[in-house]
């Protein structure tokens, strides 16, 4: 008779354990795909905000990797988009990496003025962690930035994911929840993978630990699947990321 053998979850993207643009819900007022670059190894965090300003390029972190993403064909301002960051550090570094951004979003407020954070979920338990919270920045008097921002835990793997919406442009604070429930869940589908094959299994991909070596994943831009304007995709991917530093305060005087 048919009997059924349990496997491990099939990898979903370009990278395993990462976000991808089938990921993503649409943002009000705007019909456009999303597109992501091309996974590289994180000079920086892009992902971080003032509150926390995450870190995930200094030793024993593992090799990180980002890519953001961006709705090319919209008339949207070059600070749109969302960016994701990922590494790996051993099972009680990585809890207290968590913890870290925890504590200093909560003091944030209290030390950094014209500072609003709302915390929209949390989970913990042995085997992961999840954080996601709303946070207002006031730049002037008139401007003001907001973020939603998550952090996630499967193991030894972090992930960060932030979102910079546009005037009349966002994500509903339910649909981002949920995405970085998603970005949890791919984590999660890594180590069970991985833990199931063995990290050195072709089956596996390109996982965190291996990614830094692969050449292909350190070039240049990956346009959406399907995308015709390529030139635009890239201009505007490229326009983003150069924007990115400025247009995120990290430091406000009084």
């Amino acid at each position: 008779p048919p009997s059924m053998t349990r496997i491990p979850p099939l990898p979903a993207g370009p990278v395993p354990g990462m976000l991808s643009e089938v990921d993503l819900p649409q943002v009000t007022t705007v019909d456009d795909r999303w597109a992501g670059t091309e996974p590289k190894q994180a000079q920086s965090n892009p992902a971080a905000t003032q509150c926390d300003n995450a870190t995930f390029t200094k030793p024993p972190m593992g090799v990180a990797i980002t890519r953001t993403f961006l709705l090319p064909r919209a008339d949207l301002p070059t600070t749109f988009g969302l960016t994701e960051t990922v590494g790996s550090l051993p099972v009680p570094k990585a809890t207290a990496f968590v913890e870290d951004v925890r504590r200093r979003l909560a003091v944030c407020p209290d030390k950094t003025p014209g500072t609003e954070v709302t915390r929209l979920a949390q989970k913990s338990d042995a085997a992961g962690d999840l954080s996601v919270w709303r946070l207002k920045v006031a730049i002037t008097d008139k401007q003001e930035v907001i973020y939603l921002m998550g952090i996630t835990r499967a193991g030894t793997a972090i992930g960060q994911i932030s979102f910079i919406a546009a005037p009349g442009v966002s994500m509903s604070q339910d649909d981002f929840v949920a995405l970085v429930e998603a970005r949890a869940q791919h984590e999660r589908a890594l180590a069970i993978r991985e833990q199931a094959l063995g990290p050195d299994h072709p089956d596996v991909g390109l996982s965190l630990r291996g990614l830094g070596d692969e050449g292909p994943a350190q070039r240049g831009l990956r346009l959406a699947r399907e995308h015709r304007d390529q030139v635009g995709v890239m201009a505007a991917v490229g326009a983003l990321e150069d924007a990115h530093d400025h247009a995120v305060p990290r430091e406000r005087t009084v």
